[in-house]
């Protein structure tokens, strides 16, 4: 039974290097979705395994960092998790960040030794029949004992392969790191390895006593203390004490919010739910928006003052650059991962926007240049005039055509345009009209572009 579960270890350990290898020589992100990339991985280790996601994630992210040594387009880690009710095949791919995952070599190996363990209870009682089973049962426990040496003896040559991998130039380690071990871009940490700097430390200690001492009376003196003047809304002040994430079209709604006052805080185990989010129309709304957060931050939390400081002037530079490419909307989304990345890595402050576990955000929010290239003739007199007024159209430029009729699918199909060609949805595809296997303008084929559905079939066969 050993000899088997090592050789099908194994199996499935050559296998996926191949896919691995395949994926990047192949053009990787340039040339496979990571929803293809998911279906290939299921036929090693299946959906319905009860720890897939770690495993996946631990699989994906190595094709991430061959994206990053590449240049190419990378799939975002992180973000939210999936519903688990809903079947994996049906739901977009997830990559767990990589301080969530445990070493999988060593559950294995906990595994293992625990089926060796039962094995050795069942043959101590069968070995008590005779002399003669006994020797076959001390054979097949040496044999065992054996196998098991030299497979320690492998992952130690394995181990320090990848640490001599680790020391050479990142030319050679794309290539040798992959023929050591598939999980080799993952460098798992223990706390004594990657201890929390003092900021965190000293922040773990400020929420412990909010909760501790007394919560209510923490968010009273919050308010008090920080003035009635002030522009965050009382409602998110709980949260904001327990460090949580913070939706700021919440605090863009206003600091007076309906159905809320210190008194009834008390009774209220989640006030800040009851807080519509109001969407940004201008970029003012957001900046401001920033700068209150900010401010509170630095008010609750003291010892990051300069670390919340530093993240805001980020977000005011990445705001800039977006307006310049022609949407500066696009700094939205950028600050949500940054700050729930920031939630699942407690080692990292916010000044460590920059960091290399953080790259893959900035790299994918500025990785769409083709977006941009078509708004050349962007107006930028329009840049200051307000979306809800529209300008006032002089009657000699009135057509007389007839109105254009609304398209079918209008409203329903899958906005991909803003996106690079390899992660577009091919619509002549979706339509039968591309009968090709693989798009020639490297679109994706076998995905249904209809909203909210991810199966391989197309568009005009969807059913509602």
């Amino acid at each position: 039974m050993a000899e088997n579960w090592v050789n099908q270890n194994r199996d499935v350990t050559e296998g996926l290097q191949a896919l691995l290898k395949e994926y990047d020589e192949g053009g990787g992100s340039g040339a496979y979705e990571m929803a293809t990339l998911r279906a290939a991985f299921a036929n090693w280790i299946p959906f319905d395994h009860e720890f897939f996601h770690r495993h996946f994630s631990m699989f994906a992210t190595e094709a991430v960092a061959m994206d990053l040594r590449a240049n190419r387009f990378c799939y975002p880690i992180g973000g939210i998790p999936p519903d688990p009710s809903v079947p994996i095949g049906d739901t977009p791919p997830y990559i767990q960040p990589t301080q969530l995952l445990q070493n999988v070599q060593h559950f294995g190996e906990r595994n293992r030794q625990g089926g060796q363990e039962g094995e050795g209870e069942v043959e101590r009682r069968e070995g008590e029949g005779g002399g003669d089973q006994r020797e076959r049962n001390e054979e097949r426990r040496e044999d065992r004992n054996n196998e098991s040496r030299e497979e320690n003896r492998r992952r130690k040559r394995d181990r320090r392969s990848r640490e001599d991998n680790s020391s050479s130039d990142e030319s050679q380690s794309g290539t040798q790191k992959n023929k050591n071990h598939v999980w080799s871009f993952i460098k798992n940490k223990n706390n004594e390895d990657q201890p929390l700097p003092q900021e965190a430390l000293d922040m773990n200690k400020l929420i412990k006593e909010y909760r501790d001492n007394n919560l209510f009376d923490a968010v009273f003196n919050f308010v008090w203390y920080s003035g009635k003047s002030h522009n965050f809304p009382d409602a998110l002040v709980q949260d904001l004490l327990q460090y949580k994430f913070i939706d700021l079209e919440k605090i863009n709604a206003g600091p007076i919010t309906p159905n809320f006052s210190l008194a009834s805080r008390s009774k209220d185990s989640d006030p800040a739910a009851k807080i519509k989010p109001k969407p940004f129309v201008e970029a003012t709304e957001w900046r401001d928006a920033v700068f209150y957060l900010v401010e509170s931050l630095s008010l609750a939390f003291g010892c990051a003052e300069e670390s919340f400081k530093k993240y805001e002037k980020h977000l005011r530079i990445m705001e800039r650059t977006f307006r310049e490419r022609g949407n500066w909307r696009d700094v939205i989304p950028y600050d949500i991962a940054l700050r729930q990345a920031f939630a699942t890595r407690r080692h990292l402050s916010f000044a460590d926007y920059a960091s290399d576990e953080l790259s893959h955000l900035k790299h994918l929010a500025l990785a769409d240049k083709e977006k941009y290239r078509g708004n050349s003739t962007y107006d930028k007199s329009y840049a200051h005039t307000s979306p809800q007024v529209p300008r006032a159209s002089s009657s000699r430029f009135k057509s007389d055509k007839k109105p254009k009729m609304e398209h079918p699918w209008a409203g329903k199909v899958k906005d991909t345009k803003n996106l690079p060609i390899c992660q577009q949805l091919c619509g002549g595809w979706n339509l039968n009209k591309c009968h090709n296997d693989k798009c020639p303008s490297g679109r994706i084929h076998n995905m249904c572009d209809f909203i909210n559905c991810y199966e391989s079939h197309k568009r005009i066969t969807h059913k509602n």
